[in-house]
């Protein structure tokens, strides 16, 4: 969903479309890595399939050739087969000691506790919105297409819509901004 979020915040802010009187702006320093400009362009699954790498912790390998990536992001080190492994570790021990980043994913995955489904109908509502549909007919939509799911609650007014549309209002800017959910 932040990729589908995210993917909104592109076209609203390529088309110059002010949600809450504001302009969408994406922070392309936040960013970055996300190859944003591409976005537009690409299905998730593919678009994944290049920064999976962003969201999970990448395990310790051992290197066949050395690529051309980012050197920034790796230390390239050579260990001598026949060294004690304990020497080994203390030394390399002192060799990361203060160079490393932390124990976390760039883009860690969110712990919030709002249901995917939630955040699935705030997108829905304001792509409705966006295409010139009432108050009424959202409520309609909706409700025709989530009354199915178990525990998952309907709208009940055309106020419970514009709460929903509020909030996905909030969750653009905050995804343009690198807040998600």
């Amino acid at each position: 969903m932040w990729f589908t979020f995210l993917k909104l915040c592109l076209e609203y802010e390529k088309k110059k479309i002010k949600v809450k009187n504001e302009y969408v702006k994406i922070d392309r320093r936040f960013y970055r890595e996300w190859t944003v400009n591409s976005i537009p362009n690409r299905t998730f699954d593919n678009w994944w399939k290049d920064h999976r790498h962003l969201f999970i912790q990448e395990q310790v390998k051992e290197i066949k050739e050395i690529s051309k990536g980012n050197k920034e992001d790796y230390f390239h080190i050579r260990i001598p087969k026949n060294r004690n492994q304990r020497e080994v570790l203390k030394e390399l021990e002192g060799f990361i000691q203060g160079k490393m980043r932390g124990d976390k994913p760039r883009y860690p995955f969110s712990t919030s506790k709002i249901q995917y489904l939630k955040l699935h109908q705030q997108y829905n509502c304001l792509i409705l919105f966006k295409n010139g549909c009432s108050g009424k007919q959202i409520l309609k939509w909706i409700n025709d297409h989530y009354s199915h799911i178990k525990n998952i609650q309907t709208l009940d007014s055309k106020e419970s819509v514009s709460r929903v549309l509020g909030k996905g209002r909030d969750r653009l800017h905050g995804t343009s901004r690198g807040v998600f959910p």
